[in-house]
């Protein structure tokens, strides 16, 4: 999969269904094609199966392997490590150790709640970084 005239795949990893449908809805509504994922598990196997996200909005806490867990998969890969991700989490407190792990894997890091129209420029962003994007 790649990009389209569906637009560009953004992936949105995050365990709150609400969540992943407010993003999902904004994105596509700006012209993005998005994929959810309620987990880092599930994401993984979107990815295995073939899906190459132009960006990924990646939530931290999650059952299982998380978004941490995720993103260390996603840098491990050479095939994915160029992937521009975004870490948007609910934790009101990064601890430094998190964000010095975040800074050396290529992610950044946004608090939530984020307004919609952040969620689309972030996501702009990140696209924009992809070496694939036109």
């Amino acid at each position: 999969m790649g990009h389209s005239q569906r637009g560009p795949i953004v992936l949105i990893i995050d365990d709150e269904p609400m969540i992943c449908e407010l993003f999902a809805r904004a994105l596509a509504e700006s012209g993005f094609f998005p994929v959810t994922a309620q987990t880092a598990e599930r994401a993984l196997v979107l990815i295995e199966s073939g899906l190459r996200p132009h960006a990924v909005l990646l939530d931290l806490v999650m059952p299982g392997m998380g978004g941490l867990g995720f993103l260390l998969q996603l840098r491990g890969d050479p095939r994915l490590h160029g992937i521009p991700v975004a870490i948007v989490t609910g934790n009101s407190v990064i601890p430094s150790s998190l964000g010095y792990t975040a800074t050396v894997l290529n992610a950044e890091i946004h608090l939530k709640p984020l307004e919609l129209d952040a969620i689309v420029n972030l996501t702009e962003r990140l696209v924009r970084l992809d070496d694939r994007a036109p």
